[in-house]
């Protein structure tokens, strides 16, 4: 059970990033996951999908928009914020 629970904490992401990925019109979006467990099979799953970084729950507020605006800056470098 433990190693099912294991292997679910990352699958929620995998599938709707390789949707945003294959999408021409969605393909530059930056995808942040928030996830309250990690492993390096976490890690090299997210980067096969293309997931562009993660957090670890509890996020701190502060820490959340500093990550939106950073990547919000990079796939649209003349957004206002």
């Amino acid at each position: 059970m433990a190693q099912r629970h294991r292997r679910m904490a990352w699958y929620p992401f995998l599938v709707p990033t390789k949707v945003v990925r294959q999408n021409p019109k969605t393909s530059h979006i930056p995808v942040v996951a928030l996830t309250a467990w990690i492993s390096e099979l976490w890690q090299e799953k997210a980067s096969q999908v293309g997931i562009a970084t993660y957090l670890i729950k509890p996020v701190a507020p502060q820490t959340l928009k500093q990550t939106i605006e950073e990547y919000t800056k990079r796939s649209l470098p003349d957004a206002r914020l």
